[in-house]
């Protein structure tokens, strides 16, 4: 904010630190109506003041002919420079365990991201069925794995350019075998019956861009994605944002439109060279807070395309995300020092420790030879060889799952 807006807007100068608190904290018309106004002035003069003083500081961001603004906080600037600087020092870890992280990293983010849009399958189950590449059996399931399976595929084409078409083919992989109407996977909505509702009021919240709009829409979100026609800099982590908010502005397809976007926050960071978004799952921070996530829309859309109240909602995930990432890493450290009290007796070798450590605390109750084969990136034989080690020596029993299936468990006494 600068001397002359507030002279030019007739806010004096005791009153600007109501401005900037409003500021700091971003703060709608649903919040700034119940702040303690300057005198002489009336809350709905405040709100269009503040509005002012906003829009004159903002940076526009134009894709097509849709236009948004971002005021920059010095939240995001805080935000933008922990992913900058700060996430790089917590990965200190060997290339072994940075694999292990990211796997599971993926399966919590395919898991959070699912059950957001209605999956209903538990976090065990689905994570023993992605460690076994069990086959899903019901909706939820198969939600879950496509997005896995959809987030690994980016990953590996992190180069590649969006276009139309393979925006289509992320949609079909995500969406495939979870729709009402199976040929809509991969297809763009050509009807206008879409509305986005509020999850718990069930109004409509926001109407999506009618159908004969979204070819040019696409094409234009495809070149702001591919860096075409830049004018100004957008900082990548922002930019991956408004990606996201973007694509579920235009809702192209019937259903899967917030698990796409989801997708294509992650790739766009993963080609802007972020590779440590692969450690961050935002999906179970956006479920825990989902009504959050849905007011941040809502203000952007109402508030004159501000964008910012979704940004800054993005990166109080980001930020929520690193925190977890530490806490996971300094847990994986603790569990390192219990794991060092197995290895070399009788021949346990690390991943044989490992193993009894998480079998013993109970944080899992039992391991099949494909789930230890999947958790460990080793052959078959390999795993059925450790875990009848450990049985061999006592540590662990072998018990039916079912007619088909047997796991380890340890050993009662």
């Amino acid at each position: 904010m600068t001397a002359e807006y507030l002279s030019d807007l007739h806010i004096a100068d005791e009153d600007s630190l109501l401005i900037d608190k409003c500021n700091s904290q971003y703060l709608y018309w649903d919040k700034i109506k119940y702040q303690k106004i300057p005198s002489g002035m009336d809350a709905n003069r405040f709100w269009f003041i503040l509005k002012e003083i906003r829009l004159r500081n903002s940076q526009h961001i134009r894709i097509g002919n849709d236009s948004f603004f971002l005021f920059i906080t010095s939240e995001i600037l805080r935000t933008l420079h922990t992913i900058d600087f700060g996430l790089g020092r917590i990965l200190s870890v060997s290339d072994k365990e940075q694999e292990k992280f990211i796997t599971s990293t993926l399966m919590e983010e395919a898991i959070a991201s699912s059950n957001m849009e209605g999956a209903s399958t538990t976090r065990n189950v689905a994570k023993k069925m992605l460690r076994s590449k069990s086959v899903p059996h019901t909706k939820g399931a198969r939600m879950i794995l496509n997005n896995y399976q959809t987030i690994r595929y980016l990953s590996d084409h992190r180069n590649d350019r969006l276009t139309p078409e393979n925006l289509c083919s992320i949609h079909r992989m995500i969406a495939e075998g979870t729709l009402d109407c199976p040929e809509d996977a991969g297809r763009i909505r050509s009807d206008n019956n879409i509305f986005v509702m509020d999850t718990l009021s069930g109004d409509v919240i926001h109407t999506p861009p009618s159908g004969s709009l979204l070819g040019e829409k696409i094409q234009n979100l495809c070149d702001f994605f591919n860096g075409i026609d830049d004018n100004e800099f957008i900082h990548p982590v922002l930019k991956a944002m408004i990606i996201h908010f973007y694509l579920a502005y235009l809702h192209p397809f019937s259903d899967g439109n917030g698990r796409t976007a989801r997708s294509l926050f992650y790739w766009y960071m993963l080609k802007s060279g972020y590779s440590a978004i692969e450690f961050l799952s935002i999906s179970r921070i956006i479920y825990a807070r989902k009504s959050a996530y849905e007011k941040a829309f809502l203000y952007t859309e109402h508030d004159g395309n501000d964008i910012t109240y979704f940004i800054l909602n993005q990166c109080m995930v980001l930020d929520k995300a690193v925190v977890e990432l530490q806490r996971y890493i300094e847990k994986k450290a603790r569990e390192k020092a219990e794991v060092s009290k197995f290895i070399g007796r009788q021949g346990i070798n690390e991943r044989q420790a490992l193993l009894l450590s998480r079998l013993s605390s109970l944080s899992v109750p039992y391991i099949t030879v494909e789930e230890f084969r999947s958790m460990n990136g080793i052959s078959t034989q390999t795993a059925r060889t450790d875990l009848r080690h450990l049985a061999g020596l006592g540590y662990l029993e072998e018990f039916r799952i079912n007619e088909r299936k047997s796991g380890f468990r340890i050993k009662r006494k």
